[in-house]
């Protein structure tokens, strides 16, 4: 939890780097360079540290999450068809060098 400058209070909705580092299990060092590469959420910086709103860090992490899978439909398995593989013209099998 961080502390606001105007009142001194514990404020939820702000996280520092070491706790989204803990969320994301990474390291304070990750989240400086995803922050260095121009990714991950938003940061506000209050003299010299870095904050990030939680309504941010979800929003981000919402966007980069994939998408659910399709839903499986129930019933029998699919027949599956067996191939047979090309066959090779027997002019271009190599011929048994032993004597």
């Amino acid at each position: 939890m961080s502390v606001s400058e105007e009142t001194g209070q514990v404020e939820a909705d702000l996280i520092t780097i070491a706790e989204l580092a803990r969320r994301w299990h990474t390291t304070a060092q990750g989240i400086y360079a995803a922050r260095h590469r121009g990714t991950g959420p938003r940061a506000i910086r209050v003299g010299r540290r870095l904050l990030f709103r939680l309504s941010d860090v979800l929003a981000w992490e919402e966007r980069r999450a994939e998408p659910e899978p399709p839903r499986q439909i129930t019933g029998p398995a699919p027949r599956r068809h067996s191939r047979a593989l090309p066959s090779i013209p027997l002019s271009r099998v190599p011929e048994d060098p032993r004597p």
